[in-house]
């Protein structure tokens, strides 16, 4: 029951110039994460149609969730962010439910700020209630910049001290790295992570997942 667990991420083919970038956190481990992990994919694949706009997306995903969970007594708790990106564009769409906002890392600078407001973009998490809305802002991506989402097993961490490593430290061990290529900062990020817990093993799910612009310089992000 260890084995698996309710973080993952999808890539939906939006256009031939345009994908979506779903990432979600479902609550608890073992095979009832893994259970409703795969209840999100199912109804990713069937609401496909409208992952055109983040916060229409996350709505129709919410209310197929409730539809599907309303006779359940136990609540289900997901979070989601989902990303719209375009290769024709350097802008980002952006909606939230519930879930962390992503981090926007620059190159050049090593500089990390959320990605986003949560005022603006935050809805709840999904499969709460049945009418909920999700506010969705649309941000500009420049190809000097990377944007890392997140689950939030890599904050909760807890160091050799036993306090929490947080959101501060976390966006500290990402500029660090930064000018890496994406795959390489993922895993220094989380060495660095471990490193100050001591090198113990992480205590929850953990999901990263970089998106950055391919330039005439760079290869594509991983």
């Amino acid at each position: 029951a260890e084995a698996v667990g309710g973080d993952f991420f999808t890539i939906i083919p939006v256009t031939p110039t345009k994908a979506g970038i779903l990432i979600c956190d479902i609550m608890g481990h073992g095979l009832r994460a893994a259970l409703g992990t795969a209840i999100v994919r199912g109804l990713v694949e069937e609401l496909k149609s409208q992952a055109d706009f983040p916060d229409v997306f996350l709505a129709a995903l919410n209310r197929s969730m409730r539809a599907i969970l309303r006779n359940i007594d136990e609540p289900l708790l997901v979070t989601a962010c989902y990303l719209v990106v375009s290769s024709e564009s350097e802008e980002v769409l952006l909606a939230s439910a519930g879930h962390p906002l992503p981090l926007r890392i620059h190159r050049g600078t090593g500089a990390v700020t959320p990605l986003g407001t949560r005022r603006s973009a935050h809805g709840p998490a999904l499969a709460l209630f049945d009418d909920a809305s999700y506010g969705m802002e649309t941000i500009h991506f420049s190809a000097e910049e990377m944007v890392l989402l997140f689950t939030d097993g890599v904050t909760e961490m807890s160091d050799e001290n036993g306090h929490e490593i947080g959101l501060e430290r976390f966006m500290t061990a990402t500029g660090k790295f930064a000018a890496l290529d994406a795959q390489q900062m993922c895993e220094r990020v989380l060495d660095e992570i471990q490193l100050e817990a001591g090198g113990a093993a992480f205590e929850d799910d953990v999901c990263l997942l970089a998106v950055e612009r391919r330039g005439a310089d760079r290869q594509p992000g991983a």
